[in-house]
């Protein structure tokens, strides 16, 4: 029989100190896109009941319209995601700020018509 020949436990595994600090800035980032998609998918159900009285729409055109939203979501997430990985990832990180400041700025307007 072969021996196997197990990793000891007695040193952590050693990091670069270069990569700690960014793991925290990966985090946040990671963080702030689950609460915007939170945030997102809550704003369409709290919208639900008025799409449906100002379009009259039935429980069924309610449900398609969460079935369009949610395919284009899909759809814009992974051609997202392919333009990072044909991009590279700095490139697409300019739409990353642009979606996530453009509706703070709407939503600190003063003026509905802005």
């Amino acid at each position: 029989m072969t021996e196997r020949i197990l990793p000891t436990l007695d040193a952590p595994p050693t990091v670069p100190q270069a990569v700690r600090p960014r793991s925290g800035l990966v985090l946040a980032i990671i963080v702030t896109c689950q609460m915007m998609l939170i945030l997102d998918v809550t704003v369409m159900n709290v919208a639900l009941p008025a799409i449906q009285a100002d379009l009259h729409f039935s429980a069924t055109g309610l449900s398609w319209v969460i079935s369009a939203y949610t395919l284009t979501f899909g759809g814009l997430l992974m051609l997202g995601g392919r333009a990072g990985d044909i991009l590279g990832r700095r490139r697409p990180s300019f739409s990353f700020r642009n979606f996530s400041t453009f509706p703070f700025g709407c939503s600190r307007s003063r003026d509905p018509g802005a």
